[in-house]
Formats: C-alpha cells, structure tokens, sequence
C-alpha cells in the first residue's frame, strides 16, 4: 500500500533529503542506494555539512520502506519491476539485491503537510498569511509577484 492511500508518518530530517533526492527523477525511474548515496553526498557538499555513511543511507532507506514513504522496486537494465510484498526482504536481513532500487511512493506536499502546519502554526494567529508571502520571498519570486499574491490574501 502507498503512503499517499493511507496517513503518511511524518519524516525525519533525514528521510526528507532522501525523499528530495527521489523527489527529483521522473515516477517512473528509481534509484540504488549507491546513487541515493552519490546525490545526498553532493548535496551535502553544497551546504558544507558532514557526508554520511553508506550504511546510514541503508538503514534510513529500510526505515522508510517500512514507514511506507518508499517503495522498493526492482531496476535491471533501465527497466523498473515493483517488487511483491512476498519478494520484500526482511528488515531482520540487510542483504538486498543489487537490483534493488527506491522510488518515492508520495508527493512533496503529501510528505511535509505536517511540518508545513507546524510552520505556519508558528506565526502569530493574526500573521499567518505572512507564512505564505516569506515562501514567495524564499522561492525568490519578485516583488510585483508577491505583491499580486498579497492582494489575493484575505484580511485579518
């Protein structure tokens, strides 16, 4: 079953920048841990934090199959196979076949609903509109956008 037919468990910090990851290629392709590996090491490198480990990315890629974020596919010569729930290894057994690889089994927005309400809950009741405007700022729309987008917002 898919994250997005059943309530999504909020993700970590750290499953959030494996989702990005996968966020990134088409539905239809998937990505071997050693390639999930590659791309959130780079984009460590990018903000200068620290790279993880192989086995850190494993262990958060088991984790999150489990918590139904990911679904484990089969990728051999470009094709991708979805893999039977009787084919699914056991969380008890790290070995995996070099076939394996994951796709993001829900949407960004599906994912981070939770922490969105968290954010925008955080402003003040009379403000929270603004939440939407410092998203347009961060995205780097210019002023003529936000200012449009300002005008649709109702009054409070």
């Amino acid at each position: 079953m898919q994250a997005s037919e059943t309530a999504i468990l909020q993700p970590t910090g750290a499953e959030l920048e494996v989702m990005a990851v996968l966020w990134e290629i088409s539905a239809h392709e998937a990505l071997k841990l050693s390639q999930i590996h590659q791309r959130i090491q780079q984009r460590r490198k990018e903000y200068k934090e620290p790279l993880p480990a192989l086995t850190t990315i494993s262990s958060t890629l088991r984790r999150m199959v489990t918590k139904g974020l990911l679904t484990e596919v089969r990728l051999q010569n470009g094709q991708v196979t979805k893999v039977l729930q009787s084919e699914s290894r056991s969380t008890l057994f790290p070995i995996k076949s070099p076939q394996t690889a994951y796709q993001a089994a829900c949407k960004p927005g599906e994912a981070m609903s939770h922490l969105f309400r968290i954010l925008v809950n955080s402003y003040p009741t009379n403000q929270r509109y603004t939440a939407l405007l410092d998203v347009a700022e961060v995205l780097g729309l210019d002023q003529d956008a936000i200012r449009k987008i300002e005008k649709m917002l109702p009054k409070v």
